[in-house]
């Protein structure tokens, strides 16, 4: 295992992504992650309250995610119903 504070380098070295964050600051987070983002990750957020719509946008994508493209998965707790898009 290795220990980082360099977040573009483990979203390099990883197939899983999770933003697992405070709401206020996912989005500064997405805006610096995207740029080294692929197709081939999956990306989970277990941010509250945060839609997948959202996380696309923070992502710099123009609309919710499309199939085909990175595998967005988001985490609701207490909740019955929760999104996920491939």
């Amino acid at each position: 295992m290795v220990t980082t504070h360099d977040n573009l380098e483990v979203v390099r070295q990883s197939d899983i992504i999770v933003y697992a964050v405070k709401p206020q600051i996912l989005g500064m987070v997405l805006k610096q992650t995207a740029p080294v983002l692929d197709e081939s990750k999956l990306i989970i957020s277990i941010a509250a309250g945060v839609p997948l719509a959202a996380i696309a946008i923070g992502l710099q994508k123009k609309t919710a995610p499309d199939p085909g493209h990175a595998q967005y998965l988001r985490i609701c707790q207490g909740k019955r119903h929760c999104h996920c898009r491939r």
